[in-house]
C-alpha cells in the first residue's frame, strides 16, 4: 500500500522536513506538494517525476513555519496524504508574531526579519498580451499572453548579521525563499522570489540611533524554482565521516545491522550529534 510520511530532521535552523513515499508503483506519474490547513502550497524540490518503484526521499527546506502542515502525494487518479508537522522556528532576534524569514534556496543561508512593516505590500502584474491597429478595421488583433506574477515591493527590518546574509546572497546572485506561519496577511506560506531593482537599507533610529539594525525596501520578483528537480543536500559525505570518526567498523555496522537499506538512506544523522 503506498504512503506518504514527514519527519523533522535534525540538521539545522528551520529544521527541514523528511519527506518519504513507499510502495508507489513504478511508472506512476506523480508530483508532492506541501500544503497549510488552509490549503495553500507549495512545490517540493524533485517532488515530481515517473517512480521507479524505490523509495522516494525528498527534503523541504521550504516548508511554511510555525503552523502546521502537510504533504499530499498526487498519483494519477488518488490522493495520498502525510501526517502532520509543524516546522517550529522563532528566532530571538524576531520581534514580532508575523513570523516571517527569508533564506537562500539551498537553505545554506538563513535571515531572519526582525520586523515585518506593514507597509500594504504591494504587489504589480505585468501583462504580455498586445494589441496592433490593422488599417481600416475598427478593432485593433490582438495576440493574448499569459500575465506575469510580477512583483511586490516590502520593507523589512534585518539585524546586522541578517543583513550581511542578505548581501552574501545578491551578491551570488541566487534567489531567495520567503517563508511565513500562513497568517502573515496574505504572504504565501512559502514563496520563491528573487530581488530586482535597486535595494535600498537605512539604519534604523527607533531605538534613538544605536541600533546597527537596518531597514530594507526590497523590490521581489516572484519566480519558479530554477532547480525543479534537485532535491537538497541535507548532510554532506564530509559531514557523515566527521559522525563517525569516534565509531569502530564494527560499532558501525552493529549500529546499522538491524537496518534495512531503505532505511539507512533515510536515516537522520543529526541523532548522532545529539
Amino acid at each position: 500500500m503506498t504512503t506518504i510520511t514527514a519527519t523533522l530532521l535534525t540538521a539545522s535552523q528551520p529544521q527541514p522536513v523528511q519527506v518519504l513515499v513507499e510502495d508507489l508503483p513504478a511508472g506512476t506519474e506523480y508530483q508532492v506538494v506541501g500544503l497549510t490547513g488552509t490549503g495553500r502550497e507549495w512545490t517540493i524540490p524533485g517532488g515530481q517525476g515517473i517512480s521507479d518503484g524505490e523509495q522516494l526521499r525528498l527534503v523541504d527546506l521550504r516548508s511554511a513555519i510555525n503552523t502546521p502542515v502537510r504533504y499530499e502525494l498526487r498519483a494519477e487518479q488518488t490522493t495520498f496524504t502525510s501526517n502532520q508537522v509543524t516546522v517550529p522556528y522563532r528566532p530571538a532576534s524576531s520581534r514580532d508574531e508575523d513570523w516571517v524569514v527569508l533564506q537562500s534556496l539551498d537553505g545554506s543561508r538563513v535571515i531572519p526579519v526582525e520586523h515585518w512593516a506593514d507597509n500594504g505590500a504591494p504587489r504589480s502584474y505585468i501583462t504580455r498580451s498586445a494589441t496592433y491597429d490593422i488599417h481600416r478595421r475598427r478593432r485593433p488583433v490582438v495576440v493574448l499572453e499569459p500575465a506575469s506574477d510580477g512583483f511586490s515591493t516590502m520593507q523589512v527590518r534585518l539585524s546586522r548579521s541578517s543583513g550581511r546574509g542578505l548581501v552574501e546572497v545578491l551578491g551570488l546572485g541566487g534567489g531567495l525563499c520567503l517563508r511565513t506561519d500562513d497568517r502573515t496577511r496574505d504572504l504565501p506560506p512559502s514563496g520563491l522570489v528573487v530581488i530586482t531593482g535597486n535595494p535600498v537599507s537605512t539604519l534604523w533610529t527607533g531605538d534613538g540611533g544605536v541600533s546597527t539594525s537596518r531597514v530594507w525596501d526590497l523590490e521581489l520578483t516572484w519566480i519558479d524554482d530554477p532547480e525543479p528537480d534537485t532535491v537538497p543536500i541535507v548532510w554532506s559525505v564530509d559531514d557523515v565521516d566527521a559522525l563517525l570518526s569516534t565509531m569502530t567498523v564494527d560499532q558501525v555496522d552493529e549500529f546499522f545491522s538491524s537496518m534495512t537499506v531503505d532505511e539507512v538512506d533515510a536515516f537522520d544523522w543529526g541523532n548522532l550529534s545529539a
